[in-house]
């Protein structure tokens, strides 16, 4: 990465590192330059050997349908990530993949939730920038 395109990444990755949103899941980006970053956007990354599928589509309102898959591991789950508005510069991403009564499976939405966000971030960030933030 050279110049310009590693400055961007880098001034987000010490914001964040610095507190000065206070919310990790809280990006410098209006509401309308977040739906246009993460439309669309698809992922595979690795976990336990097994390879994972993460697909954000078009956003509905200020909502992001998220598909996350595995052939490997016969698994799947659907969630959303909703955008709010901090102000006009500045979106807070929400995943939300519902919730249960089991504890087990509430814990394992909450991961899934987890994931989302990370990989979210790798996506608005890119690696270096969110590995520096987590």
């Amino acid at each position: 990465m050279t110049g310009r395109s590693f400055l961007l990444p880098a001034t987000i990755a010490m914001l964040a590192l610095t507190g000065c949103w206070g919310d990790a899941n809280t990006y410098p980006f209006s509401l309308a330059d977040m739906k246009d970053r993460l439309a669309d956007e698809k992922l595979t990354y690795y976990n336990k050997d097994k390879a994972f599928h993460l697909s954000i589509k078009e956003a509905h309102g200020n909502s992001m349908n998220v598909t996350i898959n595995s052939p490997e591991a016969y698994w799947m789950a659907e969630c959303v990530i909703l955008l709010e508005a901090v102000d006009q510069a500045s979106t807070r991403i929400v995943p939300e993949c519902g919730t249960s009564d089991n504890e087990y499976k509430q814990e394992s939405l909450e991961a899934i939730e987890d994931t989302i966000a990370e990989k979210a971030r790798v996506i608005l960030l890119g690696e270096e920038a969110a590995q520096a933030a987590s």
